[in-house]
């Protein structure tokens, strides 16, 4: 692992502040970049009636990162807000090439607003739960806005197409469905199974005939920066929701339980992966090691915690229970110490991301670093 791309043991959960009280060297040093970077970005920014417009992507790169960890995204949250200004959307609601906006605070610590209310057009639910901006939520869930197709646009229609018009886009692009808009409101949206529905039900059906004569007027809507795991029951339940951008309340995107189903099944890969990796780890290092081995492994900061074996432990607590020269030589393995430790690492990193849904996603290059250590403890420990 390279010195200036910074690696995080996994570790319980770290409220902000914990996490900015005990970095490491390369975050101190990312935060100082950052710091520096966002400076010059405020001082632009009083010059300016205009908010900084940016992405995720290029934010990371300031202070030197590459994925947006819990532990990155408290580290440039402070930095932000040190600087006098505030981020829309939050960091990890959009996904890493979509547009964020930085703009000074003002009117007793409130960003300049770029969002207007929302107001839910008749006909459609918005019900879904508050953002974390509007109910004050510690900003470290992953959003809707995440998702790829969360901010991809969306084709759609009106009410007063004809039918052999939507037609002809959902056979064309291949779609279940598209809503029906009138400008930036919400008609309702015409499917597949609104056609068979009115098939079923022996009405004459037309191309000539008009979208809203067909189409299903009650949809669901979700702002891009509501949690994602509050929003998967009603893409469950209704098949798809459509996602309005919390800057200007359009309609930005469409999650589908398509887009779901790729989303948790990337995810459950990693996990079982990670899943057999533990099981290996805790069987082999429960049969070396005694409980005042794994005590002395505990994180200092986690008093209240009992630990008694290797399924007390993170992954990484097993890194620092193998940290120990004299534990290390009883397992007798013929490797490296240093390198070993420095795969588990990566390891760990991969884990917290999967554990907390992490919105960048798994990238293949972590699954194949998975399959990999999984496949090495398997000759070495089996």
């Amino acid at each position: 692992m390279s010195e200036d791309e910074p690696s995080y043991s996994s570790m319980p959960s770290q409220s902000p502040s914990e996490v900015l009280s005990s970095l490491s060297y390369y975050d101190l040093e990312a935060r100082k970049r950052g710091r520096e970077r966002m400076g010059q970005i405020a001082k632009e920014l009083a010059d300016s009636s205009e908010p900084f417009e940016t992405t995720p992507r290029k934010i990371l790169e300031l202070f030197g990162y590459k994925k947006r960890g819990h532990r990155v995204r408290a580290i440039i949250r402070s930095v932000v807000e040190e600087s006098g200004m505030t981020m829309l959307p939050a960091l990890n609601a959009v996904s890493l090439d979509d547009r964020v906006l930085l703009s000074l605070k003002k009117n007793g610590g409130q960003g300049s607003s770029v969002v207007r209310e929302v107001m839910p057009a008749e006909g459609y639910d918005s019900g879904a739960p508050k953002s974390s901006s509007e109910s004050g939520a510690e900003d470290d869930a992953a959003r809707v806005g995440a998702l790829p197709t969360a901010r991809r646009g969306v084709i759609s229609t009106s009410g007063r197409d004809r039918l052999d018009s939507a037609i002809a886009k959902m056979t064309l692009y291949d779609y279940s469905q598209l809503p029906v808009l009138a400008g930036n409101r919400v008609d309702g949206v015409i499917s597949w199974k609104c056609l068979g529905l009115a098939f079923a039900r022996g009405e004459e059906v037309s191309g000539s005939d008009q979208v809203r004569q067909f189409m299903q007027r009650r949809v669901t809507v979700c702002r891009a920066d509501e949690v994602l795991l509050d929003v998967i029951r009603s893409v469950i339940r209704e098949e798809f929701v459509l996602v309005q951008d919390e800057r200007d309340s359009n309609i930005c995107g469409i999650v589908t339980t398509t887009d779901l189903t790729d989303f948790l099944q990337e995810t459950y890969q990693a996990f079982a992966l990670l899943s057999e990796i533990e099981a290996l780890l805790r069987q082999f290092l429960n049969r070396e090691f005694k409980t005042e081995d794994f005590v002395a492994a505990k994180n200092p900061a986690d008093e209240g915690r009992e630990v008694r074996s290797a399924e007390d432990l993170t992954l990484g607590e097993y890194k620092r229970l193998l940290e120990n020269k004299e534990r290390w030589a009883r397992l007798k393995l013929r490797l490296e110490r240093k390198e070993f430790l420095s795969k588990l690492e990566q390891v760990a990193t991969i884990r917290n991301g999967v554990m907390h849904f992490a919105e960048d996603g798994v990238t293949d290059e972590d699954v194949q670093e998975l399959e990999r250590f999984l496949a090495a403890l398997r000759r070495l420990l089996v």
